[in-house]
């Protein structure tokens, strides 16, 4: 998640930050060049993963769910 997530994310908030401050509309199709780049590279990499899982799944589901769940209610 972190490694393909995270960055892949990041390229599409960055795109979002630099259209706001540029006050210019979303460029989709720059968006999907970057990151079918990144996604590109992504797989090509040969980092090993480890096939246990790090953390309670459900653990970090109720969490999000509850900090979420209260966000709303403001």
């Amino acid at each position: 998640m972190k490694d393909f997530y995270y960055p892949r994310w990041k390229v599409m908030i960055d795109q979002v930050v630099i259209n706001l401050e540029s006050d210019t509309e979303f460029d989709q199709k720059r968006f999907n060049k970057r990151a079918a780049a990144f996604e590109e590279g992504w797989t090509r990499q040969s980092k090993p993963y480890s096939a246990t899982p790090e953390g309670n799944p459900v653990t970090q589901a109720k969490r999000i769910s509850q900090k979420y769940f209260e966000e709303r209610k403001l």
